[in-house]
């Protein structure tokens, strides 16, 4: 008869680096990006290159930049949030343009988290939309609407996303954006990496273990506040051959994922399938999350998942429940980004 196989192997607080040559982690800038819980993807850029200040654990992004005045948001929301500092963006279209900040940054929190959420929760993800933003065009570097930095929608996809709610979520939006207008994270006095996720799987995960880079703001902190929450757990079942095909890599059982024997503390740091290496980056790409449990039955394997995305920084969901608690956001992200100082810049 048949013999049936079972074998449950737990993978918990696993964010691996990588060592292998496909990896955009081995570059000088490492894009992760996760699914966002408003439908888009939340998506921040680290790179490794030191800084020449007391700040050296500071990165900085470089890109190209170009300008036009073309294609940027209604004149009414610009001439009620408009600062006097603009950044230069490339839209979905690929057009470039100058938009103000405050407007950026509405387009980005109406796009990065739920307009459902508590404002305080919206007040600190505009602060860390801002920071971002003004780190990156700092080096004269142009944003881009995608993934590639933030996740930003222009009034008209606002529209269409909110539909019939547009007013009610761009006037709360709007609101927590100018409640912190101008305000920034900074470390020893530079912008700090303003990353981000959407669900821990119940504390937030070191930098170190996931790019290895290492920030001191950037620490595993608790976030019981995820716990229960939309996107908290999951299953995803594959049949042997559709895991094959997405990992590019002959996988007759679960016997073939196994844990590399290189370790970083009491984390694992890579992950071999079927005799190929992979990260965590990857591993999201399928399951979302890298904190799982796989078991074998049949022809299937079923991972078990907790949270979602990267696990670095803030946690989305969990900022939601902890101004659901009572905090505000100031206390907010100076939990989940340790030792910062929140200033007008």
């Amino acid at each position: 008869g048949k013999i049936f196989f079972s074998k449950i192997m737990n993978f918990k607080d696993i964010f691996y680096k990588t060592l292998n040559k496909d990896s955009n982690l081995t570059k000088a800038t490492t894009a992760v990006a996760t699914l966002s819980s408003a439908g888009g993807a939340e998506v921040q850029t680290i790179s490794n290159k030191k800084t020449n200040n007391n700040t050296s654990n500071n990165t900085k992004a470089a890109n190209t930049t170009n300008t036009s005045s073309n294609n940027s948001k209604s004149a009414n929301n610009t001439q009620n949030t408009n600062q006097g500092r603009t950044i230069n963006l490339r839209l979905n279209n690929g057009s470039v343009v100058s938009i103000a900040l405050e407007d950026y940054v509405i387009g980005v929190v109406g796009s990065e988290m739920p307009a459902l959420f508590n404002s305080e929760a919206l007040k600190a993800q505009a602060v860390c939309a801002r920071t971002f933003a003004l780190k990156k065009s700092s080096t004269g570097a142009t944003l881009t609407a995608t993934t590639a930095d933030q996740v930003y929608k222009t009034d008209d996809e606002l529209k269409a996303m909110w539909g019939s709610s547009y007013n009610t979520y761009y006037n709360k939006v709007k609101n927590a954006v100018l409640a912190t207008s101008g305000e920034v994270m900074t470390y020893g006095g530079s912008y700090i990496d303003a990353v981000y996720f959407s669900t821990s799987n119940g504390r937030t995960e070191d930098s170190v273990y996931v790019w290895n880079y290492s920030a001191p703001y950037l620490k595993s902190v608790d976030s019981k506040w995820d716990v229960g929450t939309k996107f908290f757990d999951a299953t995803k079942t594959f049949s042997i051959e559709e895991l094959s095909s997405k990992l590019g890599v002959n996988v007759t059982s679960v016997s073939d994922i196994v844990i590399n024997s290189k370790t970083t503390g009491d984390r694992v740091n890579r992950v071999v399938i079927a005799g190929k290496e992979f990260t965590g980056v990857k591993i999201r790409t399928i399951l979302r999350s890298a904190d799982f449990t796989v078991t074998e039955s049949g022809n299937n394997i079923t991972f078990k998942t907790k949270g979602w995305g990267h696990g670095v920084g803030m946690s989305q969901y969990g900022a939601n429940g902890m101004a659901n608690a009572g905090y505000n956001y100031s206390q907010i992200l100076k939990h989940y980004y340790s030792g910062i100082t929140i200033t007008k810049k």
